[in-house]
């Protein structure tokens, strides 16, 4: 129970939005870091969708680090859980800033997380 109560946490952000457990992994990029945003898609089934204080989605945090690998991770569960079409608007979905995860990774020049946005119907 420990585990899952841990996965399931949010940290609170002053404006009264979170931070899950899943933008925390994709932002740390450390070692085994993308083991870990694999067991909290599955093992916890964390909602990819969620979004952290400044509108940023998983796949908005994966793309402005150039963290392909955990692009990848969160682009197949979203496949699995949800549909090709809700994959493609989350690709096209805004942040607060007015950003979409692709310009995210325009802008950081993370040509690798580009082609991966783009191999999904973006």
């Amino acid at each position: 129970a420990g585990v899952s109560t841990l996965l399931t946490m949010r940290t609170q952000h002053p404006l009264g939005r979170h931070t899950t457990p899943l933008h925390l992994s994709i932002g740390s990029q450390g070692k085994r870091s993308d083991e870990m945003v694999r067991f909290i898609l599955k093992a916890a089934g964390e909602d990819v969708r969620a979004r952290d204080w400044q509108g940023n989605s998983a796949m908005h945090v994966a793309c402005a680090a150039g963290y392909t690998a955990a692009l990848d991770e969160a682009v197949v569960w979203i496949r699995f859980v949800h549909s090709e079409r809700h994959l493609c608007e989350m690709a096209n979905e805004a942040n607060e800033g007015g950003d979409a995860p692709i310009a995210l990774a325009v802008r950081g020049g993370h040509a690798d997380c580009v082609k991966a946005l783009l191999g999904t119907g973006w």
